[in-house]
């Protein structure tokens, strides 16, 4: 954790893409002092959330 309190973490981010154009995003997250592999199943403390748009 820094000085300030927060956490800070690494994203990896995927864009879902259909012929008619955007579809929407999804965001995986691991604290940014573990591995480097930003996968589901490669470390347990990551963490997946959607991105919404209006």
């Amino acid at each position: 954790m820094a000085a300030d309190g927060l956490e800070h973490w690494n994203a990896a981010w995927g864009m879902f893409l259909v012929p008619d154009g955007y579809s929407g995003v999804y965001v995986r997250l691991l604290p940014a002092d573990t591995a480097s592999v930003i996968g589901v199943n490669a470390d347990i403390r990551t963490r997946v959330a959607g991105v919404f748009t209006v």
